[in-house]
C-alpha cells in the first residue's frame, strides 16, 4: 500500500526543506534507494499530519541510502557536501546531514570507530511513506510503522 501525506504547508516549520531538496535532487539522480529517516523523518510522517508542532533541539537531517559503507558511502559524501570530522556526515548548507549505508543485506555496518545497526533500513526504504514538502516536492520518508521498529 503506498502511504502519501501532503505536508507542504507545514514543512517548512518542521524541517529544512531546501536541504532535504538538495539531497532528493542527487540522490534520484544516481537512482540511490533511499529514505529520510530520524526526527525530521518523524517529524513529516508524525507531526504533520496530526497537526502538531514540535520543537527540534537540531534541525539535522538523517538519510539512509542503499549503497555500500566504505569507497561508495565515502564517495557520496563528497558529492552530497562538506565533510566534517563524523565519518556518516556531511554539511549541506550549513545542515548536519547523517548518510547511513544498508546495502548488502548487513545488518551491521562499520563508520570509523562506530557499528550502526542498520537492521529495517531497505524495508524502510522498500516502503516509504511518500510526503510532499513543497508544491514540486514528495519524498520518501519512512512510514510511522518503520520508525517504530528502528527504534527498537
Amino acid at each position: 500500500m503506498i502511504q502519501y501525506f501532503d505536508a507542504s504547508q507545514v514543512a517548512r516549520e518542521l524541517v529544512p526543506v531546501e536541504v532535504i531538496a538538495q539531497l532528493h535532487q542527487t540522490l534520484r539522480a544516481e537512482a540511490q534507494a533511499y529514505v529520510f529517516v530520524g526526527a525530521a523523518a518523524r517529524d513529516l510522517a508524525v507531526h504533520a499530519p496530526s497537526g502538531t508542532r514540535m520543537v527540534r533541539a537540531t534541525r539535522d537531517v538523517d538519510v539512509a541510502v542503499g549503497i555500500q559503507a566504505g569507497t561508495e558511502h565515502d564517495a557520496l559524501l563528497r558529492r552530497l557536501g562538506e565533510p566534517t570530522a563524523a565519518p556518516q556526515r556531511v554539511r549541506v548548507s550549513g545542515v548536519d546531514v547523517d548518510v547511513i549505508p544498508f546495502a548488502g543485506g548487513t545488518t551491521d555496518v562499520r563508520l570509523g570507530h562506530s557499528v550502526l545497526d542498520v537492521t529495517g533500513l531497505a524495508d524502510a526504504a522498500r516502503e516509504p511513506t511518500w510526503v510532499k514538502i513543497a508544491d514540486d516536492l514528495t519524498v520518501p520518508v519512512a512510514s510511522i510503522a518503520a520508525q517504530a521498529v528502528l527504534k527498537v
